[in-house]
């Protein structure tokens, strides 16, 4: 069975003049539709409909454009016409319309209404507002009478549709000429989710309600970036690429990348740049970018230089129980993410944590990149990360390192980067705080890690079918 999403956007509104894209919380009004439809489990495509390509600039890069003819934006043209046309070139089973104007719709509420209509026997869905108070129509009460006056705690409720969205089987469309079928669901909506915006008070309204939604705290956290510093324009290229989805799918980002891999299987490996020049890119990233950094150090006292840029420090994970590495890194003041070593039990961690605080540092997270099994092999054990978070900790998933084969290819390491989405998903289902993922233009011909970092150009699309169930 075939979901299709489709989103009408005319952008010559007269109301509000050209409100589908004016910014509302860092995004174009019309890219928040489009972002929670692409969230949603069991729809296939995502359309936005419209007559100008110019739309296009503004909606995430998973989501399809298909132009409309132009006599579809005329002032007189009605809904039901537009949807007939798309309809027409669109086929599929279900289809699932939404509105630009509804920004603040949860993934989570069209999932409901969309698993009704799929597996619970119902041929359609509509979003709705239930308002429990004394109703009229036309001169008449609509919902109690009277004569017999119940309190506003008894009194049956009505149901006032909103524009979020409704979803409907094709054959009550195309035999019925209706978007509400015979046997709908009423999926209920918050007052902030039915928020329609129409007029200009209606979009400063919904500016302030999103001002007050974005806080820091509501972000997932996302570490990312290539496993070692190539070159300054590889660098840029990727935090430029990266920061650009995180900013889509609302995501607190550091850019993540190795100044000098210290621990490779072999002597003749690519290490870095060292920590002078490393240090010069990464801050060029932080200063041009604006982004945050996380970086590694291997020795004690590389710790104090690189806290002058880092917002987190790395330890890693074959380092994770030298103290003095430790000591140094917690004396900085900045956020440890200590990466648990493959040969430790998770509960053994404590020790780490222990000598972080001891030291005087309570900012810390705690990683989680696999496990020896045999030779060369490692394996994730998903009830580690519940183990860590017992600590008191955020537990960050290092989906990539996870997935390594350590010296499997002879004189480098190996890695299936197959396995990188599904342990992800897995990871954040255990409850894992934060993702860290390496990714690269060009993996296969990367100068460290290649086998098992995320192809950059399937990164976005990763991600966004992580965040469904993160």
């Amino acid at each position: 069975m075939k979901t299709v999403a489709l989103i009408p956007i005319k952008l010559n509104s007269q109301r509000l003049h050209h409100k589908n894209i004016l910014p509302i919380a860092g995004h174009p009004l019309c890219w928040h539709i489009c972002n929670t439809l692409n969230l949603v489990e069991g729809i296939d495509e995502v359309y936005v409909y419209c007559s100008d390509e110019i739309v296009k600039n503004y909606i995430p890069a998973s989501t399809r454009f298909l132009k409309r003819p132009e006599y579809l934006d005329g002032d007189l043209v009605k809904g039901f016409d537009i949807y007939r046309e798309f309809i027409k070139v669109v086929d599929a089973d279900v289809y699932v319309l939404a509105h630009t104007t509804s920004p603040f719709i949860k993934t989570e509420t069209i999932q409901t209404a969309l698993n009704r209509v799929l597996y619970c026997g119902y041929d359609s869905a509509f979003s709705a507002k239930r308002e429990q108070t004394f109703a009229w129509y036309r001169d008449k009460t609509i919902n109690y009478d009277l004569n017999d006056v119940p309190r506003t705690q008894d009194i049956e409720p009505v149901w006032i549709e909103t524009s979020g969205f409704y979803i409907f089987r094709k054959e009550i469309y195309t035999e019925n000429n209706r978007r509400i079928g015979f046997k709908p669901f009423i999926q209920e909506v918050s007052g902030i989710e039915a928020i329609d915006i129409d007029e200009k008070k209606d979009f400063e309204l919904a500016k302030m309600m999103a001002k007050g939604m974005d806080r820091p705290g509501n972000k997932r956290v996302l570490i990312a970036g290539p496993c070692v510093i190539e070159s300054e324009e590889n660098v840029m290229l990727i935090a430029e690429k990266v920061k650009g989805i995180a900013e889509r799918l609302n995501l607190d980002y550091f850019f993540k990348a190795s100044f000098d891999k210290a621990n490779r299987t072999s002597i003749d490996s690519y290490r870095g740049p060292g920590i002078d020049e490393g240090v010069r890119i990464l801050n060029r990233v932080k200063d041009e970018l604006e982004l945050k950094i996380c970086t590694d150090i291997h020795e004690p006292w590389q710790a104090e230089k690189v806290s002058q840029l880092a917002d987190i420090i790395q330890i890693p994970a074959f380092l994770c129980r030298q103290t003095d590495l430790l000591v140094a890194a917690a004396k900085t003041g900045k956020i440890i993410n200590v990466k648990k070593a493959q040969f430790l039990a998770p509960w053994d961690m404590k020790n780490v944590v222990k000598k972080l605080e001891d030291s005087g540092n309570k900012n810390i997270m705690l990683c989680e990149r696999g496990t020896c099994f045999g030779y060369n092999t490692l394996v994730v054990d998903m009830t580690g990360i519940v183990e860590m978070k017992k600590l008191g900790y955020p537990v960050v998933f290092d989906a990539t390192h996870s997935v390594q084969k350590p010296g499997g290819q002879g004189d480098a390491t190996g890695g299936n980067r197959d396995y990188v989405e599904p342990l992800a998903k897995a990871a954040v289902a255990a409850g894992a705080d934060a993702l860290f993922f390496e990714v690269h233009p060009d993996p296969d011909n990367a100068l460290s890690d290649g086998p098992n970092m995320v192809k950059l150009d399937e990164f976005e699309g990763m991600l966004e079918r992580i965040i469904r169930i993160w």
